[in-house]
């Protein structure tokens, strides 16, 4: 039976940090898309209102 070792390297933890930043990257641009998205709705809605309103 082969040993594995359970310490980490610096190679481990540098591509560790490199797969957080690049997760962050897309959790950061996926909130915005949604916020993007959220907003669009809203205005939509209103202006499905006002021009219901109007007429």
């Amino acid at each position: 039976m082969e040993k594995t070792s359970v310490f980490s390297t610096k190679e481990d933890i540098a591509n560790v940090l490199l797969e957080i930043r690049e997760t962050q990257v897309r959790l950061t641009r996926n909130i915005y898309l949604a916020g993007t998205v959220q907003i669009l709705a809203i205005v939509g809605s209103v202006l499905m209102l006002l021009k219901f309103h109007l007429n």
